[in-house]
């Protein structure tokens, strides 16, 4: 949230402000999640931090949660650009470094 109002004060903009006034500036609010979102996306940050941005300005004004549709757009249009990967649960490295120091310490009957 923080990091959200400076970057809102570097481009003149208040939070508290549009915030304050949401009824009137919910499209301004959007256009400037979705511009902070860009610059996020651009310098390399990960989803998550725009998630929670969008998230901590919907909990400041729970009132406009569901006005956030252009928000949320982009955030799932990086999702897609950007697809999670999954890492398997141990990797064969691992497996064979403990496989090798069980046979060193010569832990051979757990192995039957």
């Amino acid at each position: 949230m923080e990091l959200f109002g400076r970057w809102l004060a570097s481009i003149g903009f208040s939070l508290e402000d549009l915030l304050q006034h949401h009824i009137q500036y919910i499209e301004e609010i959007n256009e400037l999640l979705v511009k902070y979102g860009r610059n996020l996306y651009a310098v390399g940050r990960p989803y998550n931090h725009f998630a929670e941005t969008i998230n901590v300005v919907a909990a400041k004004k729970p009132a406009i949660r569901r006005q956030l549709q252009e928000a949320w757009n982009f955030a799932l249009a990086w999702v897609r650009e950007e697809p999670s990967t999954h890492h398997i649960a141990l990797p064969w490295q691992i497996l064979l470094a403990a496989l090798s120091v069980s046979l060193l310490w010569g832990w051979r009957e757990c192995w039957l």
